[in-house]
């Protein structure tokens, strides 16, 4: 008599008591299939996983009552138990309610195709991977983790969200907030510091004017409070000597990334100062998109992938036609990004072959000063 099958979908980033109750359960009813969330399935409702697939599943194939492992490719869990047929599903009873409610309705509907039954294990109080993951978030602060984060967020989304920031305080709103809809969730994944908008707080008229120690001292800050990867997009010393050592910190304190003006003279300057295992050199295009057509656009951005450059960010309107000829360029390795003003907001495709990158350049500082402005005047005529 063939034994029964028994599925259970799970992430398995840190492992606690609470999963070892659920694989437990789930070997008493038969043969048991882990499908194991890939980076793009977890990401799609919560944060990237702090271990890779691969090592997860290296884990989870070890683990007692598990008899095989399969990639859960999205929070759907439909497509997979309609491959495997298994005759029991077990889960936490965790997901009654929330953004895996839906997900779970799906779970009972498709079951009914072939009889299948859901098992809900009752959830394990006080434990939980998010509980475990803010215990270690000093960990994540650490450059190397900065910059893995990024590659491995390039890796898992389709749609990659920057924007820029000028202080700590809207560096951790920025690095904080999350929205939860249909079941998604939305997040700014990396952080670029504007010289430009530090300025304008400083009411200074020349970038030239500030003082790196100054720059060097709010990043260290910003640093200290976030855990997104963090690029830095402004003014370089103009002496050489002070420029390398600008450099070389910025690589030291933790920056994921150097962002250039449109302009060649500084990549083998740069390369040959920072950690490049930690810290990488972009290229920002802010004039002149507008008049060039795609294929000169991706010329153009091509040389810079060859002189070794990360990615480009290129301002300016663009539509669709061309938000879908970019994102079938952009790979894990190379990629070409959007710096979006909020004036200039372009609609997505529905569906489109690739990854978006797009870095927002909302202006917070005048979307700050303006409700600072409005609440004080209501304020005063209390």
């Amino acid at each position: 008599m063939s034994k029964n099958t028994v599925y259970v979908g799970m992430v398995a980033d840190l492992l606690h008591n609470g999963h070892m109750n659920i694989l437990k359960e789930a070997g008493k009813y038969g043969k048991v299939i882990v499908g194991l969330f890939t980076d793009e399935a977890a990401a799609t409702y919560k944060r990237i996983p702090f271990l890779p697939y691969e090592q997860r599943k290296s884990i989870v194939e070890n683990l007692k009552h598990v008899d095989e492992v399969v990639p859960q490719t999205t929070a759907d869990y439909r497509p997979n138990l309609r491959k495997y047929k298994p005759d029991y599903v077990v889960h936490g009873d965790d997901w009654k309610t929330g953004v895996l409610s839906p997900v779970r309705q799906g779970v009972i509907e498709v079951l009914k195709e072939w009889g299948g039954e859901l098992i809900e294990v009752p959830y394990t109080k006080n434990v939980s991977s998010t509980q475990l993951h803010n215990k270690i978030i000093h960990l994540k602060k650490s450059p190397e983790y900065r910059h893995r984060r990024f590659e491995r967020t390039i890796e898992s989304k389709s749609k990659i969200n920057g924007i820029y920031i000028h202080d700590p305080v809207s560096a951790v709103m920025a690095d904080s907030i999350t929205i939860k809809k249909d079941g998604m969730l939305f997040e700014y994944d990396f952080l670029v510091f504007s010289s430009r908008m530090f300025n304008y707080t400083l009411n200074k008229q020349h970038e030239s004017n500030i003082d790196p120690d100054s720059l060097l001292s709010v990043l260290n800050n910003i640093i200290d409070v976030t855990e997104k990867p963090l690029l830095y997009d402004g003014i370089f010393p103009e002496s050489e000597h002070e420029r390398k050592k600008f450099f070389r910190t910025l690589s030291r304190i933790g920056i994921s990334g150097i962002c250039i003006s449109n302009n060649e003279s500084y990549i083998d300057e740069i390369k040959h100062e920072i950690n490049t295992d930690i810290c990488d050199i972009y290229i920002t295009i802010s004039e002149g998109i507008n008049s060039l057509s795609i294929n000169h656009v991706i010329e153009l951005t091509n040389k810079y992938r060859d002189r070794g450059v990360r990615g480009v960010f290129i301002s300016g309107s663009i539509n669709e036609d061309m938000i879908n000829q970019i994102t079938k360029e952009n790979t894990a390795d190379f990629f070409i990004g959007h710096i979006q003003k909020s004036e200039s907001i372009a609609s997505l495709p529905e569906k489109y072959d690739g990854k978006y990158i797009v870095l927002h350049d909302c202006n917070l500082i005048e979307t700050i000063e303006a409700a600072i402005s409005q609440k004080l005047q209501e304020t005063l005529l209390r």
